[in-house]
């Protein structure tokens, strides 16, 4: 979450990324594409939109007929590269994204890079450690999933009081973590790699059920950010460290997750295919000092458990998909078909939602609904579904 950033939140202190942010470009606003890993992501390293993609499950493998900054990056003569939370896993079926081992291992990661010298590669490092548990170190799968139920189960006491005090103590696991992302893992890295442009960014924001009411508790991980549309787990950092290639200063504006892609292959030199990529490169809104006002759309599929059959709708896979500016944000309830708006300006907590019905929320919303008619329920061969489940099972994910 951007507020756990000193470059974002006063109130804190992360010297590595501060410093960092100060000598690059620092984007105001930047908002995910989805809510939770395996969408936002995607979104990321395609430069299209979430809800487009169809990407609604963990063992569901990416559409093969949507290039990938890896693929274009690679047939520009970089080699790629990528270290994910765990590297049978994240990037199944996207083999240009060469898994070269795991984030949670940093001596491994960083050992590869010292043996690459500068320049000539592109790599994606997904830092693992601001999700449940929070603990900065790897976790055997029987001992990780206990640490999460058993973290989540402090989510669920019946007083309130308690509930509270709990959620503030996940709160400060949370914030140690991004400290050590910013003054520990991250300076470690960046010796090795000594990167000629570096992109700091996340997949996601993060909640403890501050939004539930009544009985409703957190039950999963899921829950923590995929369960919901509010700017807490859409809103990421983003900041563009390059010196010599981009100005320092601030982005006014609302930056998307989609446009990390295009921007990547701006400042590699890499063209062509734009007409595959929604997303836009951000260097003109660097340059300006502020990102083009258009729709940042995102979406919040249902929780599917492992049994459950693939959605064959987009009805069957969505709960909600929305959109936002500079003030305004919309959101459609795809099953019922109810739309909410909020003024991001008068109301930055989203607690007064009012119906779309005039002025420049009721524009957003015709631009939300043009752009629902584009999303997909997935694209997928079932014997690519079908491997997944069996890889997955052997993992003890399933």
């Amino acid at each position: 979450r951007p507020d756990f950033l000193g470059c974002y939140n006063p109130a804190r202190r992360t010297r590595t990324v501060d410093l960092l942010a100060a000598d690059g470009a620092r984007f105001e606003t930047a908002v995910a594409s989805a809510p939770w890993t395996v969408p936002a992501i995607a979104a990321m390293c395609t430069g299209v939109s979430a809800h487009r993609l169809g990407l609604v499950r963990w063992e569901q493998p990416w559409t093969a007929d949507v290039p990938t900054v890896f693929s274009r990056m690679r047939a520009a003569g970089f080699e790629t590269a990528s270290f994910v939370f765990e590297p049978a896993y994240l990037f199944f079926k996207c083999s240009e994204a060469a898994v070269a081992g795991s984030s949670q291992d940093p001596a491994a990661m960083r050992a590869w890079f010292n043996a690459r010298g500068r320049g000539g590669y592109f790599a994606f490092v997904h830092y693992w450690w601001t999700h449940l548990p929070y603990l900065p170190r790897r976790f055997e799968l029987a001992e990780w999933d206990a640490r999460c139920k058993e973290m989540i189960a402090t989510l669920a006491v019946q007083d309130p009081w308690q509930r509270e005090k709990n959620r503030a103590a996940l709160r400060q696991l949370y914030a140690r973590a991004v400290d050590h992302f910013s003054e520990e893992w991250l300076p470690a890295l960046l010796k090795a790699a000594q990167p000629d442009v570096l992109i700091i960014t996340a997949d996601h924001g993060e909640s403890w059920g501050e939004r539930m009411g009544g009985a409703e508790r957190p039950a999963r991980i899921f829950d923590l950010h995929g369960k919901h549309l509010f700017n807490e787990v859409l809103d990421v950092p983003l900041v563009v460290h390059a010196p010599g290639l981009v100005r320092p200063g601030v982005v006014r504006g609302v930056a998307r997750s989609i446009d990390i892609m295009p921007t990547v292959l701006a400042l590699a030199g890499v063209r062509g295919e734009e007409n595959a990529i929604q997303g836009v490169s951000l260097l003109p809104a660097i340059e300006r000092g502020a990102a083009a006002d258009g729709p940042a759309f995102f979406a919040r599929n249902r929780d599917f458990a492992p049994g459950d059959a693939l959605p064959e709708s987009v009805g069957d896979a969505y709960r909600e998909i929305g959109c936002r500016d500079a003030r305004w944000k919309v959101v459609r309830d795809i099953e019922t078909g109810a739309a909410r708006a909020y003024d991001l300006a008068g109301d930055p907590g989203e607690l007064r939602p009012f119906a779309p019905n005039e002025g420049p929320s009721a524009e957003l919303l015709r631009a939300l609904d043009a752009e629902i008619a584009h999303a997909a329920a997935g694209r997928i061969d079932p014997r690519d579904y079908a491997a997944m489940r069996t890889q997955l099972a052997q993992l003890g994910y399933l």
